[in-house]
């Protein structure tokens, strides 16, 4: 039986990148939390500013949100545990990651908010299973499809929000 060597270089360089985009994400996710929670009780920074809000709306929901988050769960670490632990245990995972700062972080923001928070995670969670599954299954391993709509559902509720219609 022959034995597959383990480059441990290539592991440890693994590794290293891991941890810094997870804490880049951890640091990602404070400020955006912070954006929109605005430091009060759901009172977002953009309620209410309409058309002003945009060029903010547009960053954070596709650059912030939809880019990094995607390249991040889907395209890094759903594909890395899925050469480990197979697909759809892989698959859990990272929506179970994912749904941890969309939930743990506006509760350490804003302490009231934890029913909200808790449902955020409840609701986000199956959607993260979805867009591992499109990612995978779906398009052939490419993360661009979930990136449009991840971040086009960002814009469409921070638009919402930014005209008082939330």
């Amino acid at each position: 039986m022959d034995r597959v060597k383990t480059n441990h270089g290539e592991e440890i360089i693994s590794l290293f990148c891991y941890c810094l985009c997870a804490a880049q994400l951890f640091i990602s996710e404070v400020s955006h939390t912070a954006f929109y929670a605005g430091g009060s009780y759901g009172a977002s920074t953009i309620c209410g500013y309409g058309t002003q809000a945009l060029p903010s709306i547009l960053y954070f929901g596709l650059i912030e949100t939809g880019l990094r988050e995607e390249i991040f769960f889907r395209g890094f670490l759903l594909k890395r545990l899925q050469t480990k632990l197979g697909f759809w245990v892989a698959n859990i995972i990272q929506a179970l990651l994912f749904a941890l700062p969309h939930s743990v972080l506006l509760i350490i923001l804003s302490p009231a908010l934890w029913f909200p928070a808790m449902m955020a995670a409840v609701l986000v969670a199956p959607m993260a299973m979805l867009f591992g599954y499109i990612s995978e299954r779906s398009s052939g391993g490419s993360i661009i499809p979930l990136i449009l709509i991840h971040g086009l559902g960002n814009v469409a509720v921070a638009m919402l929000e930014a005209f008082g219609m939330l």
